[in-house]
């Protein structure tokens, strides 16, 4: 958060560091979150329950829930009143890492098990279960409520403008782009069994550097996943653009394995086998589209963009240029960004 003109971060808040005045964040259930009006009667799967006992339940500073997070800004912002701010509200990545990831609730169906009896189950994955998704999403929504009711109570705040939006070796560049079409011909070449029709289907998408360029309908839009410097450069020290980008599709997830919970900072046993344990990955291009909402002063209500075919070539890093433009100032370095202001 911002207080004075040309400033750096004045103000950094985690769960592990933040003011005197406010609570350390407290364990929390995304599945049976404290606004879940029937936590008592609702049942989840063995396998998220210990997951997410053992992951966020045990680590409430690293994984703070969303109504920690607008308890502690709201707070700050009562007190310190910064001109500028970034929120992250993290508990819908993480609860659907822990819960699952779903497209639509027409994938449930009923099933009926041993200890729980008859329970809404996913057709992709028999440990995903739909009553703990709709709970941790609805607390998400009402957490969002929060925020924006309280930013409106807060005088210095009212009309404040807002946005909302729903992540080698060295060799010669010939040389990556041989070695990756290589990787790449392999990986598209790899075919898996399609559960419900039994065809061999492939499972997702590979771009490589020209298509990053030019774009893939339904996939991404001309430029939007290249980087002109780091893209072709092969400088020692510099960073180096991705030589493909994977996305997956039809609703197939890459699996994550035990190991690698230890790098989010969760703790396992190391003497325990590898097993699948995320149960929801990150969105794909046939998931749902992201939503970005904005609302200010002269902003008007209600205005509806959409570019479902990437016409107008609408990127996140717009954010920052448009932001920046409506505050007047100048943005250093390379702006990949373009000023939306008009659209506004």
């Amino acid at each position: 958060m911002f207080r004075t003109k040309g400033s750096d971060v004045d103000i950094i808040v985690t769960g592990y560091n933040h003011p005197y005045y406010i609570e350390p964040p407290k364990p929390c259930t995304f599945y049976d979150p404290p606004t879940d009006p029937d936590a008592a009667s609702d049942s989840e799967s063995l396998a998220v329950r210990i997951f997410s006992r053992m992951a966020y339940e045990k680590k409430p500073t690293h994984f703070p829930a969303d109504e920690w997070i607008v308890r502690a800004s709201l707070a700050i912002l009562e007190r310190k009143k910064p001109d500028f701010g970034v929120i992250l509200l993290a508990q819908m990545d993480d609860a659907q890492h822990g819960l699952g990831a779903i497209g639509s609730l027409a994938e449930f169906k009923e099933k009926w098990h041993l200890f729980t009896g008859t329970v809404d189950e996913s057709r992709y994955n028999p440990d995903v279960w739909k009553g703990p998704i709709v709970d941790a999403v609805r607390d998400v929504d009402i957490q969002f409520g929060r925020l924006i009711d309280g930013l409106r109570k807060i005088p210095y705040y009212r009309d404040a403008t807002s946005f909302g939006m729903a992540h080698f070796r060295r060799k010669t560049i010939e040389a990556r782009m041989e070695r990756a079409q290589e990787a790449k011909r392999i990986l598209q070449s790899h075919r898996v069994r399609d559960k419900f029709t039994g065809a061999q289907v492939s499972p997702w998408h590979v771009l490589d550097m020209r298509e990053m360029k030019s774009g893939v309908p339904g996939v991404c839009s001309p430029g939007e996943l290249f980087h002109p410097l780091f893209g072709t450069n092969n400088r020692r020290g510099m960073p180096h653009w991705p030589d493909l980008f994977i996305f997956m599709k039809d609703g197939w997830q890459l699996p994550i394995t035990s190991k690698m919970v230890h790098n989010i900072g969760a703790e396992l046993p190391r003497f325990l086998p590898t097993t699948y344990i995320f149960y929801g990955g990150h969105g794909a291009p046939d998931t749902d589209d992201i939503v970005i909402a904005i609302g200010g002063a002269g902003i008007p209500k209600g205005k509806i963009i959409s570019d479902p075919q990437f016409r107008r070539n609408h990127r996140i890093s717009d954010i920052a240029a448009t932001v920046s433009a409506q505050y007047g100032l100048g943005l250093r370095g390379l702006t990949a960004g373009k000023d939306r202001s008009t659209d506004m």
